[in-house]
């Protein structure tokens, strides 16, 4: 990957016929590499103004739960490649988010994951309200729905599943129905939490991602620095707590039932 970018910064170096290659080709080589190549702009305000609220509620979380010493590198809406907006990591988040290749994972780091996975779905509910929730946080739901399955399954002794210390991946599909009634249960009851959480704290930093949101739009790309200054600058609201919990779950369109919810990501 490092020789792909400076291959690609060199290009970009004799292209704009300089002599030395700067932070700025490598930051553009980086780009290319990462994201793909630069797409049309979307022409729709009303489009790009909700992929800004996504990304910056995904970026504002990131910094705030700063799991495992994460930091926001740059949040984009430049349509590349085959994304419309992206916020890019300065270490690689595969580690973090990965649970079968993180050893060190906590209950506290599978928790925000799983919280942070939620970030631009619930950015939406917040922002346009529940019934203008677009197809387009689907994946959100699913990838931490896929979290949760994983946490349940084969970290139950990490995350106190009522199923006792057991791993149970590789079991589930032989199991009783009393039992995998269970398993599903507590998977909805980890992303039903995450989403609790994850909505009082992004009703918390709204003024954060309403800046940064507007930044965005100005700007298109915003780097992680002046992310971390909106952070620590925006006021803190006040809110009252967050009640519901499975109900947004159970009604959701991202998958096809609750029921039998592991097997689903097998």
């Amino acid at each position: 990957d490092i020789a792909n970018v400076v291959n690609e910064a060199a290009i970009l170096m004799v292209r704009a016929g300089e002599d030395t290659i700067t932070p700025e080709r490598l930051g553009a080589a980086i780009d290319k590499v990462q994201s793909g190549l630069l797409m049309p702009k979307i022409e729709d305000r009303d489009v790009v103004e909700r992929l800004a609220y996504r990304e910056a509620g995904r970026a504002i979380l990131t910094t705030l739960l700063n799991i495992r010493n994460q930091k926001v590198m740059k949040v984009s809406i430049v349509p590349r490649g085959k994304h419309v907006a992206r916020t890019l990591l300065e270490v690689d988040d595969r580690g973090t988010l990965n649970l079968n290749a993180n050893n060190f994972a906590t209950k506290e780091t599978v928790s925000d994951a799983i919280t942070l996975k939620l970030a631009g779905r619930i950015t939406e509910e917040i922002v346009y309200g529940k019934e203008f929730v677009t197809m387009a946080t689907t994946s959100d739901v699913h990838i931490a729905t896929q979290l949760a399955s994983h946490a349940a399954t084969r970290l139950g002794y990490l995350m106190d599943s009522p199923m006792g210390p057991v791993v149970l991946s590789k079991w589930y599909t032989i199991l009783p129905e009393k039992r995998k009634a269970q398993v599903d249960a507590f998977i909805e009851e980890l992303v039903a939490e995450a989403h609790k959480r994850c909505t009082r704290l992004l009703k918390e930093r709204r003024p954060a991602v309403d800046q940064l949101c507007k930044e965005l739009m100005e700007k298109e790309e915003i780097d992680g620095q002046r992310v971390a200054e909106i952070l620590a600058s925006a006021e803190i609201v006040e809110v009252e707590e967050v009640s519901e919990l499975a109900t947004w779950y159970s009604n959701s369109n991202a998958l096809a039932s609750t029921s039998g919810i592991y097997s689903y990501f097998i």
